[in-house]
């Protein structure tokens, strides 16, 4: 788990520049990995809060592999 400062602090540096999305504002976020890569940076993470059910729905909503 990561704070919402923690995982801005990691989207600035080497190398996990631009790669996360943090998609609202809580305590504690878990990474996931999406199905959505860029040239430049690799795959792409979205920040989900730690408290949030991982559902077929919430996979589908965000592209989460």
């Amino acid at each position: 788990m990561y704070s919402a400062q923690e995982l801005h602090h990691k989207n600035i540096h080497y190398p996990w520049v631009n790669t996360t999305q943090v998609t609202e504002t809580h305590k504690n976020y878990t990474l996931h990995a999406t199905g959505e890569a860029t040239l430049q940076s690799g795959r792409i993470y979205i920040a989900l809060p730690s408290t949030m059910k991982m559902t077929e729905e919430t996979k589908k909503k965000f592209n989460i592999m």
